[in-house]
């Protein structure tokens, strides 16, 4: 019957479509940041991060020497913090996941196990303004890049794993390559959908915590998932 046909290729077709891989590729080079939306792992979607917009080519020339020297200026004193925002950013990072790691239940952490990171590439050439402060640093990053790493590892299916991190002393600035792509399939989308929003509400709870903890304290460069020491008592 034409009707049992096209019941068949109906269920079929809503079984190819649950099985769709939806997900998400961050990637960062060369100072361009974008976001990429993806399905069946072809990018639908790109959205820039940040991304700075070209000059208006009708300035003045007394405008553009300001403008030259406010950005030469900026760059100069982002040098100083570049790699110190790494550092901060990795603690973060691994402060999270670590939290994570202990605190999730049995029904949460299988609902993680369920993301698959197929690439997960990250590329740092750290430098700062001095040999000693670069090796300092890089050694305290190098720590908490591979710590928040290893918990990213113990939460979700890590598949292809890339981390290169090395000190360069004679780059003017530090160098960082990202390509970070997730996904998970449409099926298990819906069938968890609202236990990935109460995640989503524990996940930025503790992002709320860790902003509110740092706030007006100086970054420690100890490894990422420390908390700050409380103050001896007299």
């Amino acid at each position: 019957m034409p009707w049992g046909r096209i019941l068949l290729s109906i269920l079929l077709l809503l079984g190819l479509t649950l099985m769709l891989r939806f997900g998400v590729r961050l990637t960062s080079r060369a100072g361009r940041t974008s976001l990429a939306l993806q399905v069946g792992g072809i990018s639908v979607l790109r959205l820039p991060l940040g991304e700075k917009r070209p000059p208006k080519v009708g300035k003045k020339k007394k405008e553009k020497k300001k403008e030259t020297a406010r950005r030469a200026e900026q760059k100069d004193a982002g040098k100083k913090e570049e790699l110190s925002r790494l550092l901060a950013a990795a603690n973060d990072a691994g402060f999270v996941l670590e939290t994570l790691r202990k605190g999730l239940s049995v029904t949460r952490e299988k609902l993680l196990r369920r993301i698959v990171v197929n690439r997960l590439t990250v590329h740092i050439a750290a430098t700062a303004q001095d040999p000693m402060k670069t090796t300092l640093q890089y050694g305290a990053l190098s720590a908490s890049v591979w710590g928040a790493a290893a918990a990213l590892s113990h939460l979700v299916r890590l598949r292809r794993r890339d981390i290169v991190l090395v000190p360069d002393y004679g780059a003017v600035s530090c160098t960082v390559e990202l390509d970070i792509q997730a996904w998970l399939r449409l099926w298990q989308i819906i069938a968890a959908i609202a236990g990935y929003a109460a995640l989503w509400r524990e996940v930025r709870g503790i992002l709320e915590s860790r902003a509110a903890e740092s706030k007006g304290k100086t970054p420690s460069p100890a490894q990422g998932g420390a908390k700050p020491a409380a103050p001896a008592q007299a």
